[in-house]
């Protein structure tokens, strides 16, 4: 992998190891609290236990900054189940950077996001993503958005 020095130095994209799930959950808990201000916070913590679980049996990457996990996606058979960046490394380019690794290992990708996730939903867009339907999350009773993207036959087109 090309190396790319950032304001953090040398990073690296890698498989989540084992001992890393706690880090990664920790992510997963801020980030949610912080992009999903009209769900309540006691929903993140009901669930957590039953995320863990789906985390654990996917393919998990992660962005490592200076020994520091920075953000993960986590997707399998074509899912991405979870994105998330840890607040200080946001904007910086590590989210698209995990995107690109996932789609890098599949042909078609599919995700959910809440439709009141402005920032998610225009970050998805820009990644080649499309709304293909809309569905009300049963444990929130919030919209969501089911966003598609296809890798292009002709190789990569501009834009």
């Amino acid at each position: 992998m090309k190396k790319n020095y950032s304001k953090w130095g040398d990073r690296m994209i890698r498989e989540m190891r084992k001992n890393e799930i706690d880090k990664v959950m920790e992510i997963w808990l801020e980030g949610n609290s912080s992009a999903h201000g009209f769900v309540p916070m006691r929903h993140w913590f009901e669930i957590v236990g039953d995320v863990r679980r789906i985390i654990e049996r996917s393919h998990v990457l992660v962005d490592n900054r200076l020994g520091e996990v920075a953000g993960f996606i986590a997707f399998s058979d074509g899912f991405v189940s979870d994105l998330y960046v840890k607040a200080p490394f946001r904007s910086y380019g590590i989210g698209r950077n995990l995107l690109e690794q996932a789609k890098s290992h599949n042909e078609a990708l599919a995700l959910r996001v809440f439709m009141k996730n402005f920032r998610a939903v225009d970050f998805c867009h820009r990644e080649g993503f499309f709304i293909d339907d809309e569905a009300t999350d049963e444990s929130t009773g919030e919209l969501k958005f089911v966003m598609r993207w296809f890798k292009c036959p002709c190789g990569n087109l501009p834009q």
